[in-house]
């Protein structure tokens, strides 16, 4: 007899980013799902959402953007930790994926971690000009995660 077929390996979760727009507040909600399988097995080193585009305005072109998780890294280290290595600790910031090249007016944001039950809290809001600093996350004071 031929041996069996082989069995499909399950598929690891995959990441998700999905966009809501509030017509009351006129706010965009980004939902980035990271599976904790990703965080765990992911290398040293930030990860990065796909690209999203948000909108200024009709006098603004939309803009790409990203969010990036940063593994807490120790004083010590001289390389970026690890997801594992950091125990799931770290900071999560909005990063412009474009050169601006006209005026843009600050965004205001605010960020969330977790899901459904285990969701903490918003902190922010955070005010900040993408033309002066592509990269921008919360207050020291607030970052870590």
């Amino acid at each position: 007899l031929p041996p069996p077929p082989p069995q499909p390996q399950p598929q690891p979760p995959q990441q998700s980013l999905h966009q809501t727009f509030s017509i009351a507040s006129k706010c965009l909600r980004v939902h980035w799902n990271v599976p904790r399988e990703t965080l765990e097995n992911a290398p040293a080193g930030p990860l990065e959402s796909p690209k999203f585009d948000l909108s200024f305005g009709e006098e603004h072109r939309a803009v790409a953007f990203r969010l990036r998780i940063i593994p807490e890294s120790t004083q010590e280290a001289a390389t970026m930790s690890s997801f594992k290595e950091a125990q799931g600790r770290g900071f999560v910031e909005l990063m412009c994926d474009e050169e601006i090249v006209d005026s843009m007016p600050e965004l205001h944001f605010r960020i969330a971690v977790g899901n459904g039950d285990s969701r903490r809290p918003f902190r922010g809001p955070v005010s900040h000009n993408f033309e002066q600093d592509e990269c921008c996350g919360l207050p020291a004071d607030k970052a870590l995660w």
